[in-house]
């Protein structure tokens, strides 16, 4: 996780960008989700309360009044931190960061329909059977083009790669990546970068995992272990058989995963 001091998002004027708007309490406000330590709520553009309109609907991201322990605060504020710096039509996109009336910190994002975990788990329940193939290859191409972003241009790892953090708009007009507050940096190749995180430590969430995570060697993380957790929710065979493999070298990187499904996309 990266440790940043929340005051230097005062600093920054991180929190200071955020003040013309008034984000409710999270009674009045639809709750969207929840996580460990934190809730995502919906603010509707049409919101009386706040003072200042907003162009589109917002995820209000906060940790829960009831969590004191401040490695939540600190990582609510580090994803803050890194998603106000990423501009890519698959990565949801940064609002505001500001602190409310009780101290508790509020991520502004982007909102977005569902998850695409939420949609698997509802096609499960409701016995509908698989995701459309046209949608999988939309699902597919967009996140790795987003990942592709974050590897060879953002220099990051998203760090915790699953159904559950890749956001769904309209009926998969986009897909987006969403829950940057583990993500860790890299250097051109496509380690991780212990100058800029001595403590570098890769989180995820074990289902998603690749082989090399449960190593617990910081230097056997790379790219291809986001490569891997991507193979694990992708439907088409081939792909998923690529993208597991034990062996991370044998794994294709993001650039080449856009490429083919951008290939399929076009036979679609």
């Amino acid at each position: 996780m990266i440790k940043t001091p929340l005051k230097l998002f005062k600093k920054k004027n991180l929190l200071d960008n955020a003040t013309p708007y008034n984000i409710p309490e999270s009674p009045l406000m639809k709750k969207l989700g929840y996580g460990t330590g934190i809730a995502v709520y919906l603010l509707n553009a049409s919101s009386k309360k706040t003072k200042k309109s907003t162009t589109s609907p917002w995820a209000i991201k906060k940790c829960l009044k009831d969590k004191t322990d401040k490695t939540y605060s600190q990582r609510l504020a580090a994803e803050a931190d890194i998603l106000r710096t990423l501009t890519h039509p698959n990565i949801v996109g940064f609002r505001a960061f500001q602190m409310s009336t009780d101290g508790r910190f509020n991520l502004a994002m982007e909102a977005c329909t569902s998850s695409l975990g939420d949609l698997i788990e509802n096609r499960f329940e409701m016995k509908l059977g698989p995701l459309e193939s046209e949608k999988i290859i939309i699902m597919a191409f967009d996140v790795s083009k987003a990942l592709n972003y974050l590897h060879n241009e953002a220099l990051y790892l998203h760090g915790d790669l699953k159904s559950f953090n890749i956001l769904v708009k309209g009926d998969f007009a986009a897909c987006k990546l969403c829950d940057f507050g583990v993500s860790l940096p890299i250097k051109k190749d496509c380690l991780l970068d212990f100058d800029k995180q001595p403590n570098a430590c890769y989180t995820g969430t074990d289902l998603w995992n690749a082989p090399e995570v449960f190593e617990e060697d910081p230097e056997l993380i790379s790219t291809k272990s986001e490569i891997f957790s991507f193979g694990l929710y992708d439907e088409i065979l081939q792909v998923f058989y690529i993208c597991t493999d034990e062996d991370p070298e044998k794994r294709p990187d993001a650039k080449s995963l856009e490429r083919i499904f951008k290939e399929l996309k076009n036979i679609e």
